[in-house]
């Protein structure tokens, strides 16, 4: 039985091979059907069967047809980060029939906020600092570093926050991605809206987790950074207060020839909002202040204790 899936009322032609969407995207956008079709020669997405290529954005549409609504495969991934992409890819290899469920990013947090990113903002610097210590090359590097050029390749890098060169490596592989929230239904279901997807075999869940602000007064108020504002920043901060690093002897030696003011030892207590800046109050009773904008929000709060 093969499925018939409509978006805003057009029908999409049967004999293409598709990847399915089920809910509405993250940022509210409309849902004009762009798809790209893999050719002739496979059956509809839905049927159960390997081969379905390309993709249809999330957005305003429905699917109709009972193979949709219960769609079987082999094993269903749930998370399409690095393990999950990874554990899809190894299956489908294998001859397993896969699908691979993703409510945001296919790559995950590695190849949007974390990994990549990070490693682009931080070689340049990395490289100039290394430079300024050979004697005979120092004397040639002129200038500060070049933020906005270090920036612009961090995007490049990422896709400008779009998942379109990462799609293919699932779906040339003959694997079914699913946009939506998976959540688990039954021994081995995942419900992604009002679809639900049954393994024969697994159901592999490789889901990622959000950054856990600590239990500090005010500090959720104040809308700290978290590893995704602080690699996807549009600009480097004129100021910034660090809480939590672990900060070994070599690295705090570094960081304090650079002017980082380094306190250890030291807990913050409370975190407020005071106009353009904010106040973080220590357990000593002193106090740090960095700028604030509006969005993102320059203050960066990973767990630990504050340096």
């Amino acid at each position: 039985m093969s499925t018939t899936l409509t978006a805003r009322g057009r029908r999409l032609p049967q004999g293409k091979t598709l990847v399915w969407s089920l809910d509405r995207d993250l940022t509210g956008t409309d849902a004009r059907l762009r798809r790209r079709c893999a050719g002739k020669g496979s059956r509809a997405a839905g049927t159960g069967t390997r081969g379905r290529t390309g993709v249809i954005p999330s957005g305003d549409w429905r699917a109709s047809g009972p193979a949709f609504s219960h769609a079987k495969f082999d094993v269903v991934v749930v998370g399409a980060g690095p393990g999950g992409e990874v554990a899809a890819g190894r299956l489908a290899q294998a001859g397993l029939d896969v699908a691979i469920v993703e409510a945001e990013k296919v790559g995950g947090e590695c190849s949007f906020y974390a990994c990549i990113p990070a490693m682009a903002m931080l070689r340049p610097g990395s490289l100039l600092a290394e430079v300024r210590r050979v004697p005979g090359a120092a004397e040639a590097v002129t200038g500060p570093l070049d933020v906005p050029t270090v920036l612009a390749r961090r995007d490049e890098l990422t896709g400008h926050q779009e998942d379109a060169g990462q799609v293919p490596w699932l779906t040339e592989r003959g694997i079914t991605l699913v946009r939506g929230w998976g959540r688990l239904a039954g021994e081995k279901g995942v419900a992604v809206g009002d679809a639900i997807l049954e393994a024969r075999q697994a159901v592999i869940l490789a889901g990622g987790t959000r950054a856990a602000l600590p239990d500090i007064d005010g500090l959720a108020d104040a809308r700290p950074w978290t590893n995704r504002e602080a690699t996807t920043a549009p600009a480097a901060p004129k100021s910034l207060v660090v809480i939590g690093g672990g900060v070994r002897e070599q690295l705090r030696a570094s960081l304090a020839e650079q002017g980082v003011d380094i306190r250890k030892g030291q807990s913050a207590t409370a975190v407020r909002r005071q106009g353009d800046s904010v106040i973080v109050t220590l357990s000593d009773r002193s106090t740090q202040s960095c700028d604030s904008w509006a969005k993102p929000h320059r203050f960066f709060c990973p767990r630990g204790p504050v340096l």
